[in-house]
């Protein structure tokens, strides 16, 4: 059994793969990122049912250049793409999102014939289910070769369920295909943490007796000032988005730690780390009190507390990446204008 069948209104099948122990303890990281001497929040917070919605809303800007990027590279090249995932093979989805992209990757491979079984990965329940829904519009309800399930949990969840999972690599199973949209890959502080995650995921397929690839998309972008655009932080989308990762602080604290009335957001791009940071930023001197016991954390007006990354990789960076977790770059796609990218990593072992 992949875990704990959960009913939903979906067409599909969703099972919970969180860990009852050793799970992630939100509370106990908030409490703990506010402490450093650069503050930050988890960004699990972001990633709720409606931040999904919201961050969704953000990216169908023009000047959010990723999406329509990803939709080009896929559009260009989508056959030869899908001709990477073998028939009688697992495709594992991480972070799946809307599933827009997802959709036509499936549509792709229900055209070759191929007989793959797809797990949609996501943090949030009711965000998964409404995804999944979402595909019964599509013709995925009248696919003959492509299974779909959801599996609720973190990347680390999904690492573990991957390592308990030997009936997976049965006879007809072989190889899990990774996919990784959306630039998520590139969320970690550093590329030596993408890397360590590689290792992680191609050590638990190993596990369970499974040859490990990825499909991995990230964004190349050195233009700064296209950067700053797209990452626009007067832009009432984004603040929405950014403002709800504060709201579910509140919940994940049980109290109203933050008064959203005194909370902004702003961006900073490092083009010698070749990353873009959000930081949450106080519009006054506040007391963040998260116990309710009046032992507040202070931030001054304008002190910036992280709450996301997002790194612009260039192809010599995502080499070096993969090559620290004993991948190779097999194959590369990238978009018309030569800033955005999806890389086929296979084992170099």
């Amino acid at each position: 059994m992949p875990g704990l069948e959960i009913y939903n209104s979906s067409a599909f099948p969703i099972y919970e793969i969180r860990r009852e122990n050793g799970g992630v303890d939100l509370r106990a990281q908030i409490a703990s990122g506010l402490s450093l001497k650069s503050p930050s929040l988890p960004e699990l917070l972001l990633w709720d049912e409606k931040g999904l919605r919201l961050f969704d809303t953000f990216a169908r800007r023009d000047a959010y250049y990723l999406l329509d990027k990803e939709f080009e590279i896929l559009e260009d090249n989508l056959p030869e793409l899908t001709a990477t995932i073998p028939s009688g093979s697992v495709l594992v989805e991480l972070g799946c999102g809307s599933l827009q992209k997802t959709a036509r990757i499936l549509e792709s491979l229900e055209k070759q014939r191929k007989s793959v079984r797809y797990y949609a990965l996501d943090v949030s329940l009711p965000g998964l289910t409404n995804c999944l829904a979402g595909l019964t519009t599509n013709r995925l309800r009248d696919f003959r070769f492509i299974s779909v399930t959801g599996l609720c949990g973190t990347y680390r969840d999904c690492i573990a369920w991957l390592s308990e999972q030997p009936d997976l690599g049965d006879a007809t199973v072989s190889t899990v295909t990774l996919l990784w949209m959306g630039n998520s890959i590139s969320n970690f502080s550093h590329y030596k943490e993408a890397s360590t995650m590689l290792s992680e995921f191609k050590q638990a397929c190993e596990m369970s007796g499974l040859r490990c690839q990825y499909l991995v998309a990230a964004d190349g972008c050195e233009d700064q000032q296209r950067i700053m655009d797209a990452y626009d932080t007067s832009s009432p989308h984004l603040q929405a988005f950014m403002l709800n990762g504060l709201c579910q602080a509140n919940t994940v604290l049980g109290r109203e730690a933050f008064n959203l009335e005194d909370w902004s957001c702003e961006a900073e791009f490092s083009p010698r780390q070749q990353c873009l940071d959000v930081y949450y930023v106080p519009l006054r001197d506040v007391q963040v009190d998260l116990h309710g016991e009046g032992e507040s954390s202070h931030f001054r007006c304008g002190q910036r507390i992280k709450a996301i990354s997002s790194g612009k990789w260039t192809k010599t960076l995502v080499a070096k990446m993969a090559s620290l977790a004993d991948f190779q770059l097999n194959r590369i796609w990238g978009d018309r204008s030569g800033v955005y990218y999806f890389y086929h990593l296979t084992s170099a072992v």
